[in-house]
């Protein structure tokens, strides 16, 4: 808890990125260089992961029992508009 934090801009959170970024793509085995994690809450990691795999009239399956489950549920069946 007393070790210093490190900033987004700080040399050494950048190399950790691109390190990170190098092992993403090698799990999702891709080429795609903006593979990158996503700093959010699991709330926005779901919406992130609904969002980014589904279009407007997609069918998929959520098995809702916990909830999680029933916010992706409710993110995956809610209109959205895209920007």
């Amino acid at each position: 808890m007393a070790t210093p934090l490190v900033g987004h801009m700080d040399p050494w959170f950048k190399g950790c990125m691109d390190e990170t970024q190098i092992l993403l793509r090698h799990i999702f085995r891709t080429e795609n260089r903006i593979t990158m994690p996503l700093s959010a809450s699991g709330s926005g990691g779901i919406e992130a992961s609904v969002l980014n795999t589904l279009e407007e009239g997609d069918e998929g399956i959520v098995a809702v029992n916990r909830c999680f489950l029933r916010a992706q549920y409710e993110i995956a069946t809610r209109p959205h508009r895209k920007s």
